[in-house]
């Protein structure tokens, strides 16, 4: 049996950051990285819960499974501010809805900001 930290290894690649967009409009990103009991329980209630991660003004996310785990999570998502994440991540609904999903032990979040890629 691999260990949860062996496990998150293969997804830690899930970068978050600082998004401008074309219109120069700035948004925080931050990334959830996380194992699933699995992955099959965990998607419907991630996908239901969206409506609550909407009013707390996230814009987006993205899933990534691991390929040697693919209970082995990892979510970015895009926020207007970090604030706007913390709020989301204090909502009393979120710990319920990973709890029902299989989460088997507190996530790692990651905050950070983008770094550009120079030209090549």
């Amino acid at each position: 049996m691999t260990s949860a930290s062996a496990k998150l290894r293969h997804v830690v690649g899930a970068f978050s950051g600082r998004l401008r967009t074309r219109t120069g409009h700035v948004h925080d990103l931050d990334s959830i990285v996380g194992i699933a009991e699995d992955y099959d329980t965990w998607r419907p209630i991630f996908d239901e819960h969206g409506t609550t991660r909407r009013a707390h003004g996230c814009e987006s996310e993205r899933v990534y499974r691991a390929v040697d785990d693919p209970n082995a999570v990892a979510v970015v998502m895009e926020w207007p501010s970090k604030e706007a994440a913390e709020g989301f991540m204090a909502d009393p609904t979120l710990a319920e809805a990973m709890q029902r999903g299989g989460i088997l032990a507190p996530p790692t979040i990651t905050f950070g900001d983008r770094v550009p890629v120079p030209a090549r």
